[in-house]
Order: structure tokens, then C-alpha cells, then sequence
């Protein structure tokens, strides 16, 4: 009974499949990768791991050949779905699929070969395969020539694999641009394959321009409704069917077209994809809703028992409906050398991608799993990204075949955790007791500790926490890391060693971080025309009637703004030793602000930077009080840096400062009737002591408000009555703040 139930266990997986995970149709991670842009050049080039991570090959048992033939290319759209071409998995004689058992997944591979060896390649079984009903192949001229796979497992997502953004929604402009990219191994242009991937470069033309350009009636047939043209003038090969045409927006790849029938080597009509969202999302649930084996194993279609891949087609009726062994749908099981030999060791397969490599052998040493060994000899296994040998002794890789047996253990890969990489956070790592590199994946047991940048702080009270995670078995941390914020509206407490508003006092050097200020080139050189606050690494706050012509209202362009942080001089020109300058990427004004014409409300404006400010004690950015920190009260003093207008009605040389009592808009108003239609909603009156007050070359500068020994941005300097020097108008940062974030968010990337 021990023995049968032994044998139980070692041929089938859970008794029950379970349903997958309910994954985001739009995968959170999609479309993004870890390599730098390729070039957008006409044309095809070598590949590099990693530069196509979404790229699969899939591969066709032959049964005469006796082995897995490389026939299409794919994508992958999530976890376990992958795209191709209908006419990849479509048996014409009998107008139906082929059976998902007479295919297999490849990704991160980069030979073209079934038995060449890839330590990183994932390989995984077919479950089931859907095309649209009305497919018919070259009979239809190779309409709707798509097809979605579903796959057994979920492949494992690192550098080398990763889904690209498909995007389920007509909301969003999906006209592609000139140039669409590519991977396969036909793209070279030669007769035969390529035996690494290549990538390629293709332009795009409109189905119109395309039928104008190639009126054979023999091709004018192929360029139907759902399609794009794209132009592959060095030609194609047929396994480059079924592969993905991407683009990329922002930053990240979307699909855009699925390569068809290889019916011309000038051009190549190419499935679009918003033709068919309705029908893939449709699809994408449907998967998301059936069920799996856990281990990736075959499913009987009792939907009750999992086999393990080696026990299908093997002869014997494993399921209890015979699925696993129909004739018509079993590709004969691949056994390859010394599978007869006594003695000989099956390279066993892993969770993760994995090769062997015989040791001390002269040809044929790289093998993949499945594949046989005889007695005595010795392999390395070399498991994929993300995954590491099991051994604990020097993480010895090496096994020995002995007489059927493996010594000391069978070759088996483990998960590592993934490497410590977040920003503004450091960490120091260590394995049983040596320091290691926190950027390379590391074994459980491995123990991390992490802190904030100097002038970060952690997302949580530092107290509450310890600040150290260690690596579970399984891949996993055991704490979650937190968000490093920059620490905002701190005074520098370095130099303070140093005693321009009119009839106001000097900063000290350095004292305020994050004043900026605003050039305009002019005449080849750059003036200061105003001021205003840093509130993030890439984003200042200033006034929007700073950002415009007062002389033709237009809007001035980007590249003839500069900004200076960490200055006190207000000359460009007076570099200092904590000066960084930057150029102005994105000038962002409320859409609806006209200036004058509507009294100068909505006078905000954010200045998206080029650089990305590396903050120290001189450059630190303001606090925005999206939380009402600040609680006002009659008599409540604010903060005003610039370098404005002095008494003797110059510009300041040196940034001033000046602490002011505000007004409530309505008190304002009644006292200061003749300015009313200019003291709007969206302001707050500033009232002039002691002749101290804002000037001409003080806008955009803030207003801030001290509390708890941080500073709070709450105004900006917007406008002042010309012949008073008795009060100014603010504009209020708190009636923004909605507006400030949404463009954040927008032109932060």
C-alpha cells in the first residue's frame, strides 16, 4: 500500500486544479524593461537578452522529425497568456486548432533551436488555445489572424521576461507612429534563420498608402479591415509569424499588431490590435477563470486530476477520460541520449528556467532538462535569473549521476530573493556572516538592513520599526520596504554664520532651500525675472503671470528658461559653490488663466525641470499642507524671500527676507476697495509693515508658515497696486493644491 501510494503521488499533481489569480488585464509591470532603448534605426540588428523580454517562441512537435521545430513567434500579455497568429496553432485540413499539447512556450530564449540550451529560458505547456470563430485561414485572406494561448503556469517575471501593456479601451489614441519594433529570427533577410534572435526596426504605412503601393490583385486581398502594413523591404521568414509589433509611449512598450501570413518580402500585413480588444479581453477573462494545475502540470479535461508532463502520452491512461493519451493529440514524449543505459540520471526539470553542463566533456556539453546522463558523469546545473542552486555547501552547483541515483542530492533550483533597489534607500547586506552585494539576488538566510538618504525619511514613525529584513525560503523579504520622502521645509542649520524686499533684512547664506530662482534669456543672456519653491526634485512652484510675455501674452517657451537653486546672488552669472542650475523641460499653467483679462486668478504655475535635484543641506524642497497643518489666527506672521525691489528702488543683489501679518480676502476687500476686482477667490491679502513689503521682482516667490520647524508653502506673490506700497496679493497655495498634484502626476514622466 506505502509503495502504491508513492507511485500516486509521483505521477499526479493536486487532485484539484485551482482557478488563477484574477491578474490586472493591463499587468502593473507591463511594457517596461531593464535595458536601455535600442535604437530606432531602419532595419534589424542582433538582440541582447532582455532588450524583447515580452518575446516568446513557440515551438510545434514534428513526429516525423521527432522533435520540437521553432514555427512562430509570440508576446506575452500577462502571467500566462501569450498572443500569436491563428494560422501558428490552426490545423487547415480539419478548420480547428491543433491540440495545446503539441506545443510549448519559450521565453527568454535566445537560439532559435528547441535543443539548444538556455539557462535563462522559461519553457512551459500550452492548456488551451482560442482564435475567433470566423478564422478560415488563406480562405479569408487571413482575417482575425490571432490567437491567445493559455498557458499551464505563470512564467516568472525578472529582466529577461517580462509582458508588454496591451491597453482594453478605444479611449486612447492608438495610431501608430512610423516605426514599429520587432524580435525573431527570420528578420535578418538571408535564406536561412538567424541561430540568435534579432530585433528590428519596421516602418509603417496606412492601409491606403499600402493598397495604392502594392495593387497585385494576388496581394491586395491580404490588406483587409483588421490590419496594418508594415514594410520589411530585407524580407521575412515564416516563423516570424505571430510575433508582436510594439511601440513605445512614455515609458513603456505597448502592442500594437500581431505579424500575419508572410505572403511578400517587401511587406507584411499585421494584425491590429484595437481591432480585436473586445474579443482578447473577453478571452483574458475567460483564462483567468478556468482552472490549473498548481505545478504547472497537464490538466485532465475532467477538470479534477493533474499529471506531471513526463506521464502524458506515455502509453498509459493516467486520466480517468483518457485525455492524456488521444491519438490524434500526442506528440511522441523527446527522450534523448543514454534514456536505455543502465544507470543513466534524467536531467530533472525545474520551476525555474534551467540548463545542465557536463563536466569534463568535449561536445554536445550544454543539455536541457529531460535529457539523459550516463553513471559517473558530472553536471553543473546552471539555473535561470532569479533562481539559484539548492546545495548549501559553497553553493556548490555540481551533481553526480551514480548508477541511476543522484549524490549527494538531486539538482534542484531554489528562488532567491530579488535584488535591494529602492530609491533613496541604502542597504548593507550579509550571508552567513560575509557582506555581499544588495544589487545581485541573494540566498534565504541573506539579512539586509536599509536607511533613508540624508534628507529622507521613511514613509513610517523610525522608531516603530526595525529597520532590517531578512530572506525568507521561497524568495521572499520579510519586511516590506518603505517609501524614502524628502525631508521638506527645513532651514539649514549648516551655515548660518552670514547677517531683498524693500526695508527687509538679508538671509543668511543658504538659510531658506528652497527659494529658486527664475531666468529668462534675453539678448543671449540670462535675467532673473522671478522667483519660486521647490516642491519635489523635478517640479517649482512660481506665479503664472511670470510665464508670460506682459507685452504680446504669449507664453514664454521652455528652452529660454532657466532655474538656480542653492543661490543667494540674484546675477546668473555670480556662480556660487552651492549653485545647480537646470533647463526647464515643461512650462504648466492652469488652462483656464488669462492673465489680466480675468484679473490675474489661477496666477499659479509649475516648472517641470530637466535635472533632477540631488537635495543637500542648500537645496531641500518646501512643505505643500495637504494635511491643513497650519492653523491661522488673527495676527499670524508669514515668510517672504526674494530679491525684489529695495528702498532705493534697485534690485537686491542679495536674496531678503521679511515676515508678514495676511488678511482674510473679505477684510481685504472692504479695506481696500478701489483693488477689489483684482483681490479674487483664489487669494489672500499681505499687509506692508514698516515699508516692508513685496516688489516688482519678488513674484512667484512663497509665502511659507512655520510649524514644528518646518515650513509650509501657503502663498505666492502674485500681484500689488502699482502706486501703494500698503499690501500685496497672494495667491493661495491651498486653493491649488488639487490642480498642483493631477500635474504632478502628469508631467512627472
Amino acid at each position: 500500500m506505502i509503495f502504491l501510494l508513492i507511485f500516486f503521488c509521483c505521477i499526479f499533481g493536486p487532485i484539484a486544479g485551482q482557478k488563477r489569480k484574477d491578474h490586472d488585464l493591463n499587468y502593473q509591470d507591463c511594457g517596461k524593461r531593464n535595458k536601455p532603448d535600442t535604437n530606432l534605426e531602419l532595419g534589424a540588428f542582433t538582440s541582447e537578452p532582455g532588450n524583447f523580454p515580452w518575446h516568446v517562441a513557440i515551438y510545434k512537435y514534428d513526429k516525423f522529425a521527432e522533435s520540437y521545430e521553432n514555427i512562430c513567434g509570440g508576446t506575452i500579455i500577462s502571467p500566462h497568456v501569450v498572443l500569436t497568429a491563428a494560422q501558428c496553432v490552426y490545423d487547415t485540413a480539419n478548420r480547428s486548432t491543433y491540440a495545446p499539447t503539441f506545443f510549448r512556450v519559450v521565453a527568454g530564449k535566445m537560439s532559435f533551436e528547441w535543443s539548444t540550451a538556455d539557462s535563462n529560458a522559461q519553457e512551459i505547456m500550452v492548456n488551451s488555445i482560442v482564435i475567433p470563430a470566423t478564422y478560415l485561414g488563406d480562405t479569408s485572406s487571413y482575417a482575425e489572424n490571432i490567437a491567445a494561448l493559455n498557458l499551464a503556469k505563470d512564467f516568472v517575471f525578472n529582466d529577461l521576461v517580462m509582458p508588454v501593456c496591451w491597453v482594453p479601451t478605444r479611449r486612447r489614441d492608438n495610431s501608430p507612429s512610423r516605426i514599429l519594433q520587432t524580435a525573431g529570427w527570420g528578420l535578418k533577410g538571408t535564406e536561412r534563420y538567424s541561430s540568435t534572435l534579432k530585433e528590428a526596426n519596421l516602418e509603417y504605412i496606412s492601409i491606403v498608402e499600402c493598397r495604392k503601393k502594392f495593387t497585385s490583385i494576388r496581394y491586395l486581398r491580404f490588406i483587409n479591415y483588421d490590419k496594418l502594413c508594415v514594410l520589411t523591404p530585407k524580407g521575412r521568414k515564416d516563423y516570424d509569424t505571430g510575433a508582436g509589433l510594439v511601440q513605445k509611449k512614455g515609458d513603456r512598450y505597448y502592442l500594437m499588431a500581431i505579424l500575419s501570413a508572410n505572403i511578400n518580402n517587401e511587406f507584411s500585413p499585421s494584425t491590429n490590435i484595437t481591432r480585436h480588444f473586445d474579443w482578447l479581453s473577453r478571452t483574458v477573462s475567460t483564462f483567468n477563470s478556468q482552472m490549473r494545475c498548481n505545478d504547472g502540470g497537464f490538466l485532465c479535461r475532467d477538470g479534477t486530476t493533474c499529471l506531471k508532463e513526463e506521464f502524458v502520452c506515455d502509453g498509459i491512461k493516467h486520466c480517468s477520460d483518457g485525455s492524456d493519451e488521444i491519438s490524434d493529440s500526442c506528440p511522441t514524449p523527446v527522450t534523448r541520449d543514454f534514456s536505455n543505459a543502465r544507470g543513466s540520471c534524467k536531467l530533472p526539470n525545474q520551476r525555474s528556467s534551467v540548463s545542465y553542463t557536463r563536466l569534463n566533456c568535449q561536445i554536445d556539453c550544454e543539455m536541457k532538462a529531460g535529457m539523459y546522463i550516463r553513471s559517473n558523469e558530472i553536471v553543473r546545473i546552471n539555473c535561470g535569473i532569479g533562481f539559484g542552486p539548492a546545495a548549501d555547501k559553497h553553493y556548490d552547483s555540481k551533481y553526480i549521476c551514480n548508477n541511476g541515483t543522484w549524490f549527494d542530492r538531486e539538482p534542484e533550483c531554489i528562488r532567491l530573493c530579488p535584488p535591494l533597489k529602492k530609491a533613496h534607500l541604502n542597504f548593507e547586506c550579509a550571508h552567513a556572516g560575509a557582506q555581499i552585494n544588495c544589487d545581485n539576488y541573494m540566498r534565504p538566510g541573506t539579512v539586509a538592513r536599509f536607511h533613508c538618504d540624508k534628507h529622507y525619511r521613511p514613509n513610517y514613525d523610525p522608531s516603530s520599526l526595525t529597520e532590517v529584513t531578512t530572506c525568507l525560503i521561497g524568495g521572499t523579504w520579510s519586511e516590506k520596504l518603505p517609501t524614502c520622502f524628502p525631508v521638506c521645509g527645513l532651514v539649514n542649520q549648516v551655515n548660518q554664520a552670514v547677517p531683498t524686499l524693500s526695508f527687509a533684512n538679508k538671509t543668511t547664506y543658504g538659510e531658506y532651500p528652497w527659494h529658486v530662482a527664475i531666468y529668462l534669456k534675453t539678448d543671449n543672456r540670462f535675467n532673473n525675472i522671478c522667483g519660486g519653491s521647490l516642491i519635489s526634485e523635478i517640479f517649482i512652484l512660481t506665479a503664472a503671470h511670470c510665464m508670460f510675455d506682459p507685452s504680446t501674452s504669449e507664453k514664454f517657451k521652455a528652452e529660454n528658461l532657466k532655474v538656480s537653486a542653492g543661490k543667494v546672488k540674484r546675477d546668473f552669472y555670480v556662480k556660487e559653490r552651492y549653485q545647480v542650475d537646470s533647463d526647464v523641460r515643461d512650462v504648466i499653467t492652469p488652462d483656464t488663466y488669462a492673465g489680466y483679462q480675468t484679473r490675474y486668478e489661477e496666477d499659479i504655475a509649475l516648472l517641470r525641470t530637466v535635472l533632477t535635484f540631488t537635495f543637500n543641506d542648500f537645496i531641500l524642497p518646501v512643505c505643500l499642507d495637504r494635511f491643513g497643518t497650519v492653523q491661522f489666527h488673527k495676527n499670524i506672521r508669514g515668510l517672504v524671500i526674494g530679491w525684489g525691489l529695495t528702498e532705493e528702488h534697485t534690485y537686491s543683489d542679495d536674496l531678503r527676507e521679511v515676515h508678514l501679518p495676511i488678511m482674510p480676502i473679505v477684510e481685504c476687500r472692504n479695506l481696500f476697495q478701489d483693488f477689489v476686482q483684482f483681490i479674487t477667490a483664489d487669494k489672500f491679502c499681505v499687509i506692508h509693515q514698516n515699508h516692508s513689503g513685496t516688489q516688482v521682482g519678488d513674484s512667484g516667490g512663497g509665502m511659507t508658515f512655520e510649524v514644528g520647524g518646518q515650513h509650509y508653502i501657503h502663498g505666492i506673490v502674485s500681484i500689488k497696486k502699482t502706486d501703494s506700497n500698503d499690501f500685496s496679493v497672494f495667491t493661495n497655495v491651498t486653493e491649488h493644491l488639487r490642480w498642483i498634484f493631477n500635474s504632478m502626476k502628469t508631467f512627472s514622466t
